[in-house]
């Protein structure tokens, strides 16, 4: 098969749909893809030589803060795209928190914070003040891999993890196991 003939198999992270009714797509080849509900797609790929190219890796997770500002999430980093100005800017791990030797952001812990888990334990990061703080999470929680993080409607907290789901209710300080295995 010559390079002519090679087909290109794109596979999709996930997707967000913003204020703005943007479709958002990440992807593991083809970087961050933004459809705007016309016949175009905009794609962001990481460029080493560029400072303002999106962070290096695939984006596994999106969000969209009050202000209509979309996040995504990669291996590297975190970026944030503004609509209204059409900039996309980085924050590369290795930039915002050099004296860890990971990070890996986890989840939308509320409207304002992605919680980010390091080396060092776990970390909220304001997307207004872009500074990150340490946080303690329910002892359930605290050492176990969490997956992924989403808030629902109510503002109750999802925490995906290899050994199920956990829910924090709003207002309350412990965590419930929902144990899938258990499931009828």
């Amino acid at each position: 098969e010559n390079d002519n003939q090679k087909k290109t198999y794109t596979g999709i992270s996930c997707i967000h749909l913003d204020a703005f009714d943007n479709l958002w797509i990440g992807t593991p080849t083809q970087g961050l893809l933004r459809y705007t509900n016309k016949a175009e797609f905009k794609s962001f790929v990481y460029k080493k030589e560029d400072k303002n190219s999106i962070t290096a890796g695939w984006v596994s997770k999106i969000y969209e803060n009050k202000q209509g500002k979309v996040w995504m999430v990669s291996q590297n980093g975190l970026d944030e795209f503004d609509p209204i100005k059409n900039i996309l800017t980085p924050y590369p791990f290795d930039v915002i928190m050099p004296e860890f030797s990971y990070g890996n952001a986890v989840g939308q812990y509320s409207d304002e914070e992605i919680l980010i888990r390091t080396n060092k334990g776990h970390y909220l990061f304001d997307t207004n003040t872009k500074v990150y703080k340490k946080i303690t999470l329910d002892a359930k929680l605290e050492k176990i891999p969490l997956t992924n993080l989403k808030m629902d409607s109510r503002g109750n907290q999802w925490y995906c993890t290899p050994y199920g789901a956990f829910i924090k209710i709003k207002n309350k300080k412990t965590v419930q196991h929902i144990d899938l295995e258990k499931l009828p």
